[in-house]
């Protein structure tokens, strides 16, 4: 997948943008948790900084319990991992 800052040069904050967006293991910050994910939604991300990392779509392209990105803000909700 490309993404619209893959290149070795930093992107806006001195971010790697190439891990902007990742795979993390379940009970930590996830998309499941964040403000910017309704959890009732299809796994669509509102951040306008995911958005336009992920040439413009909003599709998380992972389970929500397993992916975050560096916009992360939390929304206060618990998340109960699958047993």
């Amino acid at each position: 997948m490309a993404h619209r800052w893959l290149s070795s040069e930093k992107a806006p904050f001195g971010m790697d943008m190439r891990v902007f967006g990742m795979e993390v293991p379940e009970g930590g910050s996830n998309c499941a948790k964040c403000k910017f994910v309704d959890p009732d939604g299809d796994a669509e991300c509102s951040n306008q900084g995911y958005i336009e990392w992920n040439n413009g779509k909003s599709k998380i392209p992972r389970s929500t319990t397993s992916f975050c990105c560096n916009n992360f803000k939390t929304s206060g909700r618990e998340v109960k991992p699958k047993d």
